[in-house]
């Protein structure tokens, strides 16, 4: 799988979407409940809550390869031409 890192993160929607994603999924998954952020303690252990459950661990990671997936390319990997970019390319119109 070949996929070009650099440009994805440079790519503030797919930063945001990502980050949406894990942190939805973790605090679904995990319990957090918004008093839990008063408590490091009690946030860390909503946080291995989070860990100890194999379905939440596996939903964050398809929903995160579904995210970084290039719908336009039959595999998982980027195209050549995106291969050789350096900045995501932008579309004027």
């Amino acid at each position: 799988m070949k996929i070009n890192w650099k440009v994805r993160m440079k790519n503030w929607r797919t930063v945001v979407a990502t980050l949406i994603t894990v942190l939805g999924v973790a605090w679904t998954a995990g319990g957090f409940t918004i008093s839990d952020l008063d408590n490091w303690y009690v946030l860390w252990l909503s946080f291995v809550r989070f860990l100890n459950s194999p379905m939440a661990i596996i939903t964050t990671i398809v929903a995160v390869v579904g995210i970084l997936m290039d719908p336009t390319t039959s595999k998982f990997s980027d195209s050549l031409k995106v291969m050789n970019y350096s900045e995501p390319r932008k579309d004027d119109k």
